[in-house]
C-alpha cells in the first residue's frame, strides 16, 4: 500500500522545485515575502494532493460496508 499511496509524490515535489526555479528566474528582484507567498501557494496545492491521497488510501474511505447511519452526510 505504501508504494501505491506515495506514487507520484516525488514527481510532485520535483514539479514544485523546478517551478520555483523557473519562477525565481522570472522574478529575480522578488522580495522575501513574495518568494514566501509563491512557495506557500505551491506547497498548499501539494499539501491538498497529499492529504487527499492519504484520506483515500484509508480503509475508512470505503463506505460500501458501512450502514446508511454510519455514512457521512
Amino acid at each position: 500500500m505504501k508504494d501505491e499511496l506515495t506514487a507520484g509524490w516525488g514527481t510532485l515535489i520535483e514539479e514544485i522545485t523546478s517551478g520555483i526555479k523557473v519562477w525565481r528566474t522570472a522574478y529575480p528582484k522578488a522580495t522575501f515575502k513574495e518568494m514566501e507567498i509563491e512557495l506557500d501557494k505551491r506547497f498548499a496545492r501539494a499539501k491538498a494532493k497529499l492529504l487527499a491521497d492519504m484520506a483515500l488510501a484509508s480503509a475508512a474511505a470505503d463506505m460500501t460496508a458501512s450502514t446508511e447511519e454510519e455514512r457521512p452526510v
